[in-house]
C-alpha cells in the first residue's frame, strides 16, 4: 500500500467513524498484518477456521502462534481456530488474582506449543537465565510448581477456549447464525435444495396463497416487525426473501471472483423462484441488490415481471456520483486497493461491539436525514434492538465485502437493455445519495423519473419501507 493510500485510509476512518488516536493506529498495524476476514466474531474477537492439518502425534495445548496470531486445534472436527494472541492472554488473566505480564505470557504460550526454556530465551532475544527467572514468577503467579503442571494448566485454559467457540458454533445453526430469534411471528423459514445441490435460505412473509414477490436484501438486513408481517397479509403478498450467502450466517464464502459469486446467487434466485411461483413475478430490490436482480432478469427473462429499485446504492457500473458517506470510499479503493477496503470493513465491524461508538457512528453518517435518525432512535432504543443490529452486521460482513464487489462489476447498460418494466423508489430524505444523480439514471434506464417517498431516508426498513411497499403495491394494480 503506498503512503497516500494508507493516508486516505486514515482519513476516511477519523472522519467516518471518529476513531480515536489508538484506533487509528490499530488499523494502521492491521494493514500491514490481517488482511483475510475473520471466519466468525467471538464476543468482539475475531476468528478464523482453518483447514490446517494436525500432527495426529501433536500433544502439546497449543498448535502454533504466528507474530500475533494463536492457532488451537478444534476439538469436534479437523482444523483450527485461529485468533489474536490478546485473546487467549485475556481468557487466562481474568481467571487471575495477578496476571503475567507480556514478557510471561510469551513464555507461557512458548512452553504450551513445545518450545523448551532455551528456544523461548532464543526466541524472545533474552538470556536463559532472564527466561528462568520469569518461568518462577509465572508459577507463582498461577499456583503450579512444575512445568509439567503449567502444561496441564495450559490444557485446561485452551479447553475452555475451544468448548466456547465450538459453542459459538453449535448453539447457532451453521446456515442462520444468531438471526431467527430476531424474527416475529409470522415470518416462515426455511432451506431449499436438494442433496448434491447448494442449499439457499429464505424467509416467507405473508399470506401462503398471496401473489408471489420476490424481496432482495440489502447487504445489512433490515428490521422486520410485527407491521411489517401485517402489512403484507393486507396487500395479500407472499414475499419470498431469499438469504443470499454470506448474510446473517457464520459461514462466508472464500471465492472473490466477482462472476463466480453472482452465477450462485442467481442460480440460488432461480431455486428459489420455482419454489413460489411458475409464471413471471415482481422482484424488488432494495439498496445494494439492484445487479442481482438485474442479472436474474437478464438470465431468467420468462420470471421477472418487473423490477421496483428502493433506496438504490446506483454508484454501481462506474457512474459518477455525488455520494457523501464512506461507502464511496470503500468504492474507490476497492478499485484499487481490494484488500485495503476489504479490511476497513472488516475494521469498522469490530467496532459494532461497542454500543456507544456504533451508535455514534451511524448518526453522524446519516446526520443530515431526520427519517434516518427517527429508524437510529428505534434500533438503539431497547437491547433487543441493538442487539438485532448488531448480529446483522456482524454475522453480515461476507455479503458487506460481495455487495461491494456488486456495485464495482455491475452495469445499467444491461438494465436498460432487459426490456423488463422497472421503476425506482427513493427517499425525498435520503442524503447518502443525490437525488438529482438518480433522477438522471431513472430516466436514462427505465424511460421515466423515479417517485419519490416523502417519509424515507436511506436505512429501508420500518414505516418508510411500508410506504414504499404501498406505493409499489399500487402500481401494482395499474
Amino acid at each position: 500500500m503506498t503512503p497516500r493510500q494508507q493516508t486516505a485510509a486514515l482519513s476516511m476512518l477519523s472522519t467516518a467513524m471518529d476513531e480515536t488516536h489508538d484506533g487509528l493506529a490499530q488499523f494502521t498495524h492491521q494493514m500491514s498484518t490481517l488482511q483475510d476476514m475473520p471466519s466468525f466474531w467471538w464476543n468482539d474477537v475475531p476468528v478464523w477456521l482453518t483447514e490446517t492439518p494436525v500432527d495426529p502425534l501433536h500433544r502439546w495445548p497449543i498448535l502454533s502462534t504466528r507474530e500475533d496470531m494463536v492457532s488451537i486445534t478444534r476439538s469436534v472436527r479437523a482444523g483450527a481456530f485461529q485468533l489474536p494472541l490478546t485473546a487467549l492472554a485475556q481468557v487466562l488473566n481474568d481467571k487471575q488474582e495477578t496476571p503475567l505480564s507480556t514478557a510471561e505470557f510469551c513464555l507461557f504460550v512458548d512452553l504450551a506449543q513445545g518450545l523448551t526454556l532455551e528456544e523461548s530465551a532464543a526466541r524472545a532475544g533474552l538470556a536463559t537465565s532472564t527466561r528462568r527467572k520469569q518461568l518462577q514468577s509465572v508459577f507463582g503467579k498461577l499456583c503450579v510448581k512444575s512445568q509439567a503442571e503449567l502444561i496441564s494448566l495450559a490444557s485446561q485454559l485452551v479447553h475452555r477456549l475451544q468448548t466456547h467457540l465450538e459453542d459459538q458454533l453449535k448453539g447457532q445453526s451453521e446456515h442462520w447464525g444468531a438471526y431467527l430469534p430476531h424474527l416475529p411471528n409470522g415470518v416462515r423459514y426455511g432451506t431449499l435444495g436438494t442433496r448434491g445441490t447448494s442449499q439457499v435460505r429464505y424467509l416467507d412473509i405473508g399470506p401462503v396463497s398471496g401473489q408471489p414477490v420476490l424481496i432482495l436484501h440489502p447487504m445489512i438486513f433490515p428490521n422486520i416487525d410485527a407491521m411489517d408481517v401485517a402489512l403484507f397479509h393486507q396487500l395479500g403478498w407472499r414475499t419470498i426473501w431469499p438469504i443470499r450467502e454470506g448474510c446473517l450466517s457464520l459461514q462466508t464464502s472464500r471465492d472473490k471472483n466477482w462472476a463466480r459469486h453472482c452465477a450462485k446467487t442467481v442460480k440460488d434466485l432461480y431455486t428459489t423462484y420455482q419454489f413460489m411461483a411458475d409464471t413471471p413475478i415482481p422482484v424488488i430490490a432494495l439498496v445494494s441488490s439492484g445487479s442481482y436482480a438485474v442479472e436474474f432478469a437478464r438470465t431468467h427473462s420468462n420470471c421477472v415481471s418487473r423490477i421496483d429499485f428502493v433506496s438504490t446504492c446506483f454508484s454501481a457500473g462506474g457512474r459518477k456520483t455525488r455520494d457523501v458517506y464512506f461507502g464511496d470510499f470503500l468504492l474507490r479503493n476497492l478499485r484499487s486497493n481490494g484488500r485495503m477496503a476489504m479490511l476497513a470493513i472488516r475494521h469498522l465491524a469490530g467496532r459494532v461491539h461497542d454500543k456507544d461508538r456504533l451508535e455514534k457512528t451511524l448518526r453522524r453518517v446519516f446526520a443530515s436525514s431526520p427519517p434516518d435518525q427517527v429508524q437510529l432512535d428505534a434500533d438503539f432504543a431497547t437491547e433487543a434492538r441493538t442487539d438485532r443490529l448488531k448480529t446483522a452486521i456482524l454475522s453480515s460482513i461476507d455479503a458487506m465485502r460481495h455487495d461491494y464487489l456488486a456495485q464495482l462489476h455491475f452495469s445499467w447498460r444491461i438494465a436498460k437493455s432487459l426490456g423488463v418494466p422497472m421503476q425506482f423508489w427513493h427517499g425525498a430524505e435520503d442524503k447518502v445519495h443525490c437525488l438529482d444523480d438518480l433522477t438522471d439514471l431513472a430516466r436514462n434506464v427505465s424511460g421515466h423519473a423515479p417517485e419519490v417517498i416523502p417519509t424515507m431516508g436511506h436505512l429501508t426498513q420500518g414505516a418508510p419501507l411500508r410506504d414504499a411497499f404501498e406505493g409499489i403495491a399500487a402500481a401494482y394494480l395499474k
